[in-house]
């Protein structure tokens, strides 16, 4: 005979398994990314978070969400949607196709009532994204392309790289310790006490010793991807990547896999942003230059820092 709590744990079991089989497909809100911005209006998202997946043998492993394009939004404080931003995904608990004929976000005037054209709840047709609540938002930091050239100067990056390095890295024309405390100096060159360059350092000084750290970082990620065809705007953003947080990091790592890959844009921008850390803790002036190398090997796009 089956005893009252055994009874109740295979009652529990039924519950909890029905409950997994009517809620799998029920989407309420998500974290996600904008991965394209329309002329129309509209953007493609991406959810970030994956769903966990654990088979019969017991085995976890992780499907990656789709992206969900045609999705309207809503912004905070008047922001305006960019490639790259983090948004809340919101699934409406009712069919929005009218709200969305009748212009949506856009439409002038106090919004109308319209009638549920589809039954349908919590799915992922029924999308809204919230704009402009993230760390984009909320950051001080602006940025504006760079005018310089972004082809290939001869040294095997562009000079639009070189102006965006000078842009992250600021200038000192005296050594002094970075947040990590390494000592620098000039345009990020790192080194060993003592400093036994010219101090102080003129600009045109510092130009050259930056040209010249870039060899090696230039070689670096020739060797890394000696058997895989870059992109200069793709190779230009590994060299800062690497001039940055150093070659160790690129080879092996996640980010070259998914490069080879070739992964979405938005998991690209997830392995960029591993690279945020120092002593443990995301530092905003790291988080802001992963995503403007994302943007540079992405979107061809380079961004100055302000």
């Amino acid at each position: 005979m089956i005893s009252l709590s055994e009874r109740s744990d295979i009652q529990q079991a039924i519950f909890d398994e029905l409950k997994n089989s009517v809620f799998a497909d029920l989407h309420v809100a998500d974290i996600g990314v904008i991965t394209a911005v329309g002329d129309d209006n509209l953007i493609t998202v991406k959810p970030i978070i994956r769903d966990r997946i654990v088979d019969s043998a017991g085995k976890t492993s992780w499907k990656e969400p789709p992206e969900i394009p045609d999705t309207p939004y809503l912004t905070v404080s008047g922001s305006t949607p960019q490639v790259g931003q983090s948004v809340l995904i919101i699934y409406c608990d009712k069919d929005i196709s009218g709200w969305i004929k009748q212009g949506g976000q856009n439409a002038s005037g106090t919004p109308t009532a319209q009638n549920q054209e589809i039954l349908t709840m919590h799915d992922m047709k029924n999308a809204v994204a919230l704009v402009g609540f993230g760390a984009a938002a909320s950051q001080s930091t602006t940025y504006g392309d760079i005018i310089a050239s972004t082809a290939n100067n001869g040294t095997g990056v562009s000079d639009a790289l070189i102006a965006f390095i000078i842009s992250y890295e600021g200038w000192s024309s005296v050594p002094y310790t970075d947040s990590g405390g390494t000592w620098t100096i000039g345009y990020g060159h790192t080194f060993t006490q003592p400093w036994t360059g010219a101090n102080p350092m003129t600009k045109a000084q510092g130009k050259a010793l930056l040209n010249s750290d870039l060899t090696s970082y230039i070689n670096s990620v020739k060797r890394i991807f000696s058997d895989f065809k870059l992109k200069q705007n793709e190779f230009d953003a590994l060299v800062d990547f690497c001039y940055n947080v150093g070659a160790g990091a690129l080879q092996g790592s996640t980010l070259e896999h998914d490069i080879r890959a070739h992964a979405s844009s938005a998991k690209l921008k997830v392995d960029f942003e591993e690279y945020c850390h120092v002593h443990g803790k995301v530092l905003g002036g790291l988080v802001h230059r992963r995503d403007a190398e994302w943007a540079m090997f992405c979107n061809g796009q380079y961004l100055a820092h302000h």
